[in-house]
């Protein structure tokens, strides 16, 4: 579990003061909750929250999911995800989460793999010493019409496979493997530009990565989908990033035929 020193409430009042005249920002309630005087009375808050979950005999959506999305937030500063996944055990809670029956929990605990795999020790749990991954493949295709779900599955998949490594053959090898589900993805939520980022992204990691990979979306019309979103958005700043990592795709694939940007040059004074 989570240990922190026992700090009376005025010594955590000192600690977390805000100006009374500003309203707090997320960004401002992330600091808070990460700073070393309050994370470890929110890490403790969040570890009694989820065996709240566990021990009710119902449902308790709407607590397991807000569980679930502090916990990402508690574990944006990278140094503290070790504290988290690993020594207090919360990286399990997070991988049952994916097997809810409730898409928004299910959103919320790929939402935490998602960050927590931001350290190689929790990438290899994920990836190849627990059949992780591939019931985060699961989840994603049994929720494939929410946009939230896919978005935070991918965005997960992204990281799984941002280096070599066997992580990226078994997500190819399981059934629905990546490719499949990407091009699906891609298909069915073409009005998101996050989620389009997160899918071609993967798709082209996983592409550089394996042959059988890359032969089988050379197959497949991942690359006509591909130069769709770049035609279809580029002019959207919205689309910047989607854009931006479709182009590098499909360079690097050579599958930009016709669609190689001219050249810019700055006006002659």
């Amino acid at each position: 579990s989570i240990r922190g020193p026992r700090l009376k409430e005025n010594r955590l009042s000192r600690g977390l003061e805000r100006k009374a005249d500003c309203q707090p920002s997320a960004v401002d309630n992330r600091e808070v909750a990460t700073s070393d005087a309050g994370f470890p009375f929110f890490g403790v808050a969040v570890e009694r929250a989820l065996a709240m979950v566990d021990a009710s005999d119902k449902p308790m959506v709407k607590l397991h999911e807000q569980s679930l999305l502090l916990l990402r937030e508690l574990a944006r500063r990278q140094d503290r995800v070790q504290a988290l996944a690993l020594d207090a055990k919360l990286l399990k809670r997070a991988q049952s989460a994916v097997e809810a029956q409730d898409p928004r929990v299910v959103r919320a605990g790929l939402a935490v793999l998602r960050t927590f795999s931001i350290i190689e020790e929790v990438r290899d749990e994920i990836g190849f010493m627990t059949d992780g991954a591939q019931r985060c493949l699961f989840a994603v295709r049994k929720h494939l019409a929410t946009a939230a779900v896919c978005e935070a599955g991918f965005g997960l998949f992204a990281n799984l496979t941002m280096r070599k490594s066997p992580i990226t053959g078994r997500l190819c090898d399981c059934e629905p493997g990546i490719i499949g589900l990407g091009l699906a993805v891609l298909r069915q939520h073409r009005d998101r530009p996050d989620l389009n980022r997160s899918t071609v992204h993967t798709l082209r990691n996983v592409a550089s990565q394996e042959e059988a990979a890359s032969t089988e979306v050379k197959e497949s019309d991942i690359f006509e989908e591909v130069r769709k979103l770049v035609l279809e958005h580029e002019s959207d700043p919205r689309w910047k990033a989607a854009v931006d990592i479709s182009r590098q795709f499909l360079r690097e694939f050579r599958a930009d035929a016709g669609m190689e940007k001219k050249a810019e040059y700055n006006q002659f004074y």
